[in-house]
């Protein structure tokens, strides 16, 4: 049966696959769109590609998130999916939309450009190009340029097999409690930091793909479709330990003078929550210890989260889990309901 705009199977995933249908594609494993990154090959020698955007009133809100802000974030949610492939960013090229010839759209493109830049300086990639557009509203649209990684393959979405393990790095769900509490910038909160300042995990991505990973997502839309996304491309299933997920700390928020919440709302929003730009990745367990070694002394730890097994979907220990998430195609249709 053919999905129609109106039906709950048409997701941002199905409105892609029909976008695809209509322009010509590169063949092989890897190089098909598909996973974080593409692989572009240049006589003999691959590199990596990717591109995202954000859009005031869609991505960001100006009276919570400040331009600096979103600016930094525009860059590393691009490094985020470069780190998910075990590569190495080298350079970007940003279009810039703004309110030009206007005092405070011109104030709040200077401040977004700051945070790129500091975004940029932080993680060694150099802005190579790009374009200005007069608008009436703040976006950025980055395209990332990088390298793969010298030792390992790339690490792709469709590299897990059944026996691998899931893991994830980092704690999941801060930046989605920050959001629905409206945290601003500049708040002196952890939480604040994981919305509106997201770090890639681009040594902990090399590190991963250096010990033979063998698939790996960054998580961006919520774990639980995330990681759909990578059972899908691999032609498996996952098994998760729901318990073990890494999660915000009620203390913590409770510390932050927020209002009580309940255990369930933190799960929630660690198993679909987004916007947590960490890795989910696969790997065999034997070779957990060679990961170990390689892992960056400073970098986010990780945890075992779940296995791959044969078949399809995600289990959890009460059955079949819904790979709820953030789809801009599928939660756009839902906020009109």
């Amino acid at each position: 049966m053919v999905s129609t705009i109106d039906s709950p199977e048409y997701t941002e995933d199905t409105f892609i696959s029909r976008l695809l249908t209509k322009v010509p594609t590169p063949a092989g494993e890897g190089f098909a769109p598909g996973d974080d990154a593409a692989i572009i090959e240049l006589e003999g020698v691959r590199f990596l590609g990717c591109a995202d955007g954000l859009i005031e009133g869609v991505h960001f809100d100006l009276g919570t998130c400040s331009p600096a802000d979103a600016g930094w974030k525009s860059l590393a949610v691009n490094l985020s999916d470069i780190a998910a492939m075990g590569g190495t960013p080298t350079s970007a090229l940003v279009v810039l939309e703004a309110r030009l010839g206007e005092a405070d759209g011109e104030s709040a493109a200077q401040a977004a450009y700051e945070g790129l830049g500091e975004c940029a300086r932080s993680f060694g990639v150099v802005i190579s190009g790009g374009d200005v557009v007069s608008a009436d509203r703040l976006a950025l649209s980055v395209t990332v340029l990088g390298e793969l990684p010298a030792v390992g393959e790339a690490l792709l979405r469709s590299g897990a097999r059944p026996g691998d393990l899931v893991c994830v790095t980092g704690r999941l769900g801060e930046a989605a409690m920050a959001l629905a509490t409206a945290i601003p910038s500049g708040t002196d909160h952890p939480w604040a930091e994981r919305l509106h300042r997201p770090v890639p995990r681009l040594e902990e991505g090399r590190a991963i793909a250096a010990a033979g990973g063998s698939a790996a997502i960054d998580i961006s839309d919520g774990l639980l479709l995330d990681l759909s996304r990578l059972c899908c491309a691999s032609g498996v299933g996952a098994r998760l330990d729901t318990a073990a997920v890494p999660r915000p700390a009620a203390a913590e928020w409770q510390g932050s003078g927020a209002q009580r919440v309940a255990p369930e709302q933190l799960e929630k929003a660690a198993l679909g929550g987004g916007d947590d730009y960490e890795l989910c990745f696969t790997i065999r367990e034997p070779l957990l210890t060679r990961l170990d070694e390689l892992w960056p002394e400073y970098g986010a730890d990780y945890c075992v989260i779940g296995e791959i097994f044969e078949g399809s979907g995600i289990e959890g220990p009460d059955g079949r889990l819904d790979p709820a998430g953030w789809d801009h195609v599928a939660s756009g249709r839902r906020s009109l309901e």
